[in-house]
């Protein structure tokens, strides 16, 4: 009976320091900063999407994002942590973590094409479902990690659960190396998740 009440008072604990941290990361940013950084989102997706250097385009586009900025920003940005000083991690997510994620995402997809093309030529898969489980809690943190897996060739997110201690996803895993959920949650995630909590809770 000890045991159990042990265990319970520190599932209970887990949930305490998770809501406070979702609030504690509420907190603090401006609403002109969640219509700022909502903004930069969308101008840079029209950018992206348009693929044209174009005086008036871009001018229509910086029209419409500000007009969706007004009224989409809580969506965007009611996720995002809080830091010290705002325009000094607006220039860190811009110039260094942006770049950094690109990286990692690009080393990823490479090394999967090698994996999956190697798998198809020797026709040695050993395909399964694993569990993986993060700490993550946010709904704009999980589906981000769950899209990165799913985009690198050779695994598929196909349902996520929320858990005491954040959330588990259930990915198809095209080769099975091992059924521990910490062992393949290091080689799926492959430190995505840990990129993902410098922004999210």
């Amino acid at each position: 009976m000890s045991k159990m009440r042990f265990y319970l008072r520190e599932r209970l604990d887990t949930v305490k320091h998770q809501l406070e941290s979702q609030l504690q990361y509420g907190r603090g940013i401006k609403t002109w900063q969640k219509i700022l950084v909502t903004f930069l989102v969308l101008y840079v997706f029209w950018i992206i999407l348009l693929g044209s250097t174009a005086l008036p385009p871009l001018v229509l586009g910086a029209g419409i994002c500000t007009l969706l900025s007004f009224f989409t920003y809580d969506f965007f940005t009611k996720d995002i942590r809080v830091g010290e000083n705002f325009f000094s991690r607006l220039l860190m997510f811009v110039f260094v973590y942006i770049p950094e994620l690109a990286f990692i995402f690009l080393f990823r997809i490479i090394e999967a094409n090698v994996n999956v093309a190697r798998h198809v030529i020797l026709m040695d898969i050993n395909p399964g479902i694993v569990r993986i489980d993060t700490t993550l809690r946010s709904q704009t943190a999980v589906t981000a990690l769950a899209n990165i897996i799913t985009l690198t060739p050779g695994t598929l997110t196909l349902d996520v659960k929320e858990t005491l201690e954040g959330n588990a996803l259930y990915v198809h895993w095209i080769d099975v190396e091992t059924l521990s959920t910490e062992e393949a949650g290091e080689i799926i995630k492959g430190g995505v998740d840990e990129w993902l909590r410098r922004f999210f809770w």
